[in-house]
């Protein structure tokens, strides 16, 4: 009897061994899989990262390009700007100096009053004209470096 015991539990012990070893088998198996889906995972992980980094560096680029045109822009329309208000600024100053020359020519030249009033007016109507739109070219122009 005690022999029939030992022969059970040696079977027993070869079957709970070949139970350990087809659990190890499968065990190890789906650790295999586990690794291979983890590494396809970090494959693909790494070439979504460097695809959306190239992406945003290409973004960062085009974003830069375009403040450094409108920047351009910007320099050029004050240029511009700068520029008429200069135009204007030297014929606002050529008209003022006709006024006082016209009103000089006025005290010295009485016969002459009329006519020289009526063109000193015109000419204090272009000057604030001439004011009015410098104005507004610099209000432009504030408007532009807001």
């Amino acid at each position: 009897m005690r022999k029939n015991f030992e022969d059970q539990i040696k079977v027993l012990q070869r079957q709970n061994d070949s139970g350990i070893e087809s659990f190890l088998g499968s065990f190890k198996g789906n650790l295999k899989l586990v690794q291979a889906e983890y590494e396809d995972s970090k494959k693909t992980a790494d070439s979504l990262k460097q695809i959306y980094e190239e992406k945003l560096t290409q973004q960062e680029d085009e974003h830069e390009a375009e403040i450094m045109d409108e920047k351009r822009k910007f320099n050029e329309l004050s240029e511009e700007l700068n520029d008429k208000i200069g135009v204007l600024n030297n014929k606002i100053g050529t008209e003022d100096r006709q006024i006082k020359r016209l009103v000089e020519e006025g005290k010295q030249f009485q016969a002459k009053e009329v006519r020289c009033k009526k063109k000193k007016e015109t000419l204090k109507k272009q000057l604030e004209e001439r004011k009015y739109e410098v104005a507004k070219l610099e209000a432009e122009k504030e408007e532009i470096q807001i």
